[in-house]
């Protein structure tokens, strides 16, 4: 009788421990719930995700994509004018995860949208206009060619000068992601100078080091504005295309390439979002 009494008294005293420690446990559940939440409600998503180990990561997944319609991203942009600038803008102001676009160039553009902020600015001065560069994400689809801008020095101004102030100043000001369209075959060892001058920007880009960074390099584009040598080049890789010939070189619409970079960048601060991504062949 006193074995048993004991027994007893033995299952009684470890049944309330494996309560203490199950009551406990659900606490540090609670807590760290509550941690991950408050990280992803007043920190960058950007930053925070670099706290979190991988086996959090269907639980960082889960509450990023409930809190995601709060963000209300600020996106930047540079070269909104040209073909895929254009698309990107349109995206963003009809995305309702975007509350504001803040679009710098020289000259006003003729849209106007509730969304839409326009800064005209001297892209020779970008001390001038640093502070506006504020926002979570930026995109730079600034480009020219060297008909346009008239000689290699002007054009180099263009494609690499002005987007990697812009890029600088973005990253001085604590935006955490980057949206570069490139060119395909960009390298800055390449012989050919718009090729050489695209990768010397993507270099420099990169070592901006940003929490995301998207370089995306289309290749030969179908633009709404092409010129009749453009138009040709298109149709005859298309031809090629259809006998599965020259597939990397598939021709691509601005509309494509735009809508890659709006979805890339609304992943930024997502635990499944790279730090630095190259997409070249989509």
């Amino acid at each position: 009788m006193l074995v048993s009494d004991e027994s007893k008294g033995k299952k009684g005293r470890l049944k309330r421990l494996y309560i203490q420690f199950e009551n406990k446990l659900k606490s540090c559940f609670v807590l760290w719930y509550v941690f991950l939440a408050c990280g992803l409600l007043f920190f960058r998503p950007a930053l925070f995700s670099g706290l979190i180990s991988n086996r959090f990561s269907i639980e960082t997944d889960f509450l990023f994509l409930m809190m995601k319609g709060r963000q209300n991203m600020k996106a930047l942009m540079i070269g909104a004018s040209g073909a895929v600038g254009r698309e990107v803008l349109r995206l963003l102001l009809e995305d309702n995860d975007v509350h504001e676009v803040v679009v710098f160039g020289r000259k006003p553009l003729v849209q106007t949208h509730a969304k839409l902020q326009m800064e005209c600015v001297d892209f020779n001065q970008p001390q001038a206009w640093a502070d506006k560069v504020r926002g979570d994400v930026a995109f730079s689809c600034l480009g020219t060619t060297l008909k346009d801008a008239g000689s290699k020095a002007a054009q180099y101004r263009v494609d690499v000068d002005y987007q990697y102030d812009f890029a600088r100043n973005a990253r001085r000001k604590g935006v955490a992601g980057f949206v570069l369209v490139s060119s395909a075959l960009a390298s800055a060892q390449s012989r050919f100078f718009y090729t050489r001058i695209k990768g010397e920007l993507e270099d420099k880009v990169r070592a901006l080091a940003f929490a995301h960074t998207l370089i995306i390099r289309p290749n030969t584009l179908i633009r709404p504005d092409a010129r009749a040598g453009e138009i040709w080049g298109v149709r005859a890789l298309q031809f090629f295309n259809r006998f599965g010939l020259l597939q990397k070189q598939r021709p691509m619409s601005v509309q494509e390439v735009a809508a890659r970079m709006v979805a890339a960048a609304k992943t930024f601060g997502s635990a499944e979002a790279p730090a630095f991504t190259i997409l070249q062949e989509f």
